[in-house]
């Protein structure tokens, strides 16, 4: 069975990553040290505070706030709101222990999960949405911009067990990376099956996905699906206009002529 001591730990920090499946499911607990950034003036210091903490041997796990990036660029300062949740924070861990873990999932427990959520609320009124999706066709009609990330919350309750949502998520969604984190006085839980970025040595890697369609109830209609997404010319322009993005954004730090794009249109 899992881990159930998880939850009684201080600050601490699980990483799922699969290449194929099964996960491997590593735990960081214990950490030397925390390293939260408040204001955005330390913002350097704090980052070079983080690289000396990674050179003496630990691990550093945490999270990248996304008011961090207002921080970022001179012209977008002026848009940052004060959030209580800081701009970044990080443990510095030992070596990680792997978890062993059962995966599998009685009918009640998975019914208990379910129900532990309740009092769903979306975070915008509808009128609110409709104005801002108004807003954003105006800006792409005047060229402004190309793409928008227009994004809301949904807010809910939950009780239950967090880890084992987190595990019966995981299983079941089959993502390809995924973290469960305690950071100070919050819980983190994450799923994605897209890799943002990843540094070894000199080589940045990052693996974006644009385009998406249903599931089939089939094999023949997965495969049906399938043909319509990849010659869906929409999809097609979604995938190049977030391709270009982080094209555009890795030239900025990475030697002239080294970006480039091993496959396009994967799915």
């Amino acid at each position: 069975m899992l881990i159930l001591k998880i939850m009684s730990w201080d600050d601490f920090f699980l990483w799922a990553k699969a290449n194929k499946f099964p996960y491997k499911i590593y735990a960081f607990k214990s950490p030397v040290r925390i390293l939260a950034l408040k204001e955005p003036e330390n913002l350097f210091s704090f980052f070079e505070l983080l690289e000396t903490e990674i050179k003496r041997g630990f691990y550093a796990c945490g999270f990248l706030s996304y008011e961090l990036g207002y921080f970022l660029e001179e012209r977008l300062k002026p848009l940052a709101i004060k959030s209580r949740v800081p701009l970044a924070y990080f443990g510095i861990y030992k070596n990680p222990e792997e978890l062993s873990i059962n995966p599998e999932f009685s009918e009640k427990e998975f019914e208990i999960l379910k129900n532990g959520f309740g009092n769903f609320k979306i975070g915008i009124e509808k009128e609110e949405y409709i104005k801002a999706i108004k807003k954003i066709k105006n800006y792409i009609a005047e060229g402004d911009v190309y793409q928008t990330n227009f994004t809301f919350k949904f807010h809910s309750e939950f009780k239950g067990s967090l880890e084992r949502l987190f595990y019966l998520l995981l299983f079941s969604q089959r993502c390809k990376f995924g973290c469960f984190a305690k950071a100070g006085d919050q819980y983190i839980l994450s799923l994605s099956p897209e890799l943002f970025v990843e540094k070894r040595g000199k080589i940045l890697k990052s693996s974006p996905m644009k385009g998406t369609i249903q599931r089939g109830f089939s094999r023949k209609e997965d495969l049906e699906f399938k043909r319509k997404l990849k010659n869906s010319l929409k999809n097609q322009a979604e995938n190049i206009m977030i391709v270009d993005l982080l094209r555009n954004d890795f030239g900025k730090i990475c030697e002239k002529g080294s970006v480039y794009v091993s496959e396009l249109f994967k799915i």
